[in-house]
């Protein structure tokens, strides 16, 4: 008995293709295809065995090509931007002159959606946290603080007796 046939044709493929080379998500190519998200990562996964049938192995080569010709599209839109934005407009003045207006640089969108496409290789670093600073309980400064001003107390006693005795003699200002 053989299994049931599978709902992956050209034209099927070819229309996933087309919309993740647009830019959308794996949900919405799927929609777009008339199948369930779940159906396009079963293919996926199915085209990236070892031992695929060559229709699912084509399926899961054309899907990650499409997906890399995106992810460069916004690599370079991300550092196109970032270092003088791209023409917005364009206008002729009388004379011939030419006047353009560039976007602001950024490349933030660019950057966010590569982080949403490739999280392994694009999602921004989080910072390291440190130890957090031991504190000490506040009688625990007091006792230290009183520890501190004893010793200090007692060093200025024993300057003043050795002065008195003469042993210790001080520069006047």
């Amino acid at each position: 008995m053989m299994g049931r046939r599978s709902k992956l044709t050209p034209d099927i493929q070819a229309r996933i293709v087309q919309a993740l080379e647009g830019g959308n998500s794996f949900t919405t190519a799927a929609q777009l295809a008339g199948i369930s998200p779940r159906t396009l990562h079963a293919w996926r996964q199915k085209g990236e065995a070892d031992d695929a049938p060559a229709d699912f192995a084509a399926f899961a080569l054309a899907v990650e090509r499409a997906r890399g010709a995106v992810c460069a599209q916004l690599v370079d839109a991300a550092l196109r931007d970032a270092v003088g934005g791209t023409l917005v407009a364009e206008t002729i003045r009388p004379g011939g002159f030419v006047s353009r207006r560039w976007s602001a640089p950024g490349g933030h969108i660019a950057l966010a959606m590569l982080a949403r496409m490739e999280p392994e290789s694009w999602a921004p670093v989080k910072p390291r946290e440190q130890a957090p600073v031991q504190r000490a309980e506040p009688a625990d400064d007091l006792a230290a603080l009183a520890s501190a001003a004893d010793k200090v107390a007692a060093r200025v006693e024993q300057t003043r007796t050795a002065r008195e005795r003469g042993g210790l003699h001080l520069l006047s200002a």
